[in-house]
């Protein structure tokens, strides 16, 4: 008596063949879904990076902005004074010898103050600004470091160098009045330079405040 078809070898092979079949199907599906799975973590992974690189770019970009609010003046844009004290802290290495050091007080602020407002005021401080700023070379240090007082370090500069820059901002301040009406620019500039082996800052600042009084004292 012959079996019946299905329990035939060629019914058993059929059956392991679909069954081989099934399994490669569902392997081959499980396979897939994990190739799809991992393009997405992929993915994922790709976007979250970019937007870390860009938060990280964002941070870094705040934190110089802060960190050149910290060290300028927001009215004429010069370093303020602790910008002006940590370039007296770098200049102070003896390698920047001699050092020089001017400073310039702003005559009759106080008046226009007074008389017209502290819009005009600060206008004649922004424009006093500019014109300390063109005088001088690009490594030198302008600074507004009080209200009405701005202040230079000039490294690596001795007596004749000083003296052209002085000459060179007196120019810088006369060509001013002769260009704008609006407001007469005066100032009085002190001076001191250090000498070529050391640079005592403090000593120097002081030097050369005292030579700007005397010469604001002289002009009244």
């Amino acid at each position: 008596v012959e079996p019946p078809l299905w329990k035939t070898c060629w019914a058993y092979g059929l059956y392991l063949a679909a069954l081989m079949g099934s399994v490669f199907s569902y392997t081959r599906y499980r396979l897939r879904a994990e190739e799809r799975k991992l393009r997405k973590i992929a993915e994922y992974n790709r976007i979250l990076e970019e937007n870390v690189q860009a938060r990280t770019l964002e941070l870094q970009k705040a934190n110089e902005k802060l960190k050149y609010l910290s060290q300028h003046d927001s009215l004429t844009g010069l370093y303020n004074r602790r910008g002006f004290h940590g370039a007296q802290e770098r200049f102070s290495n003896p390698e920047y010898a001699p050092v020089s050091i001017i400073v310039c007080d702003l005559n009759g602020l106080k008046l226009v103050n007074d008389m017209l407002g502290h819009q005009y005021g600060d206008a004649l401080i922004a424009a006093a600004g500019k014109v300390v700023e063109s005088a001088f070379r690009t490594n030198d240090m302008v600074a507004r470091i009080g209200g009405d007082e701005f202040a230079v370090l000039l490294p690596s500069c001795g007596e004749g160098t000083l003296a052209r820059a002085c000459a060179r901002l007196r120019e810088a301040i006369d060509k001013y009045n002769q260009e704008n009406g609006q407001f007469y620019l005066s100032m009085s500039i002190g001076t001191a330079v250090s000498s070529n082996e050391s640079v005592n800052m403090k000593d120097l600042f002081i030097a050369a405040d005292d030579a700007m009084y005397q010469e604001k004292f002289v002009c009244k």
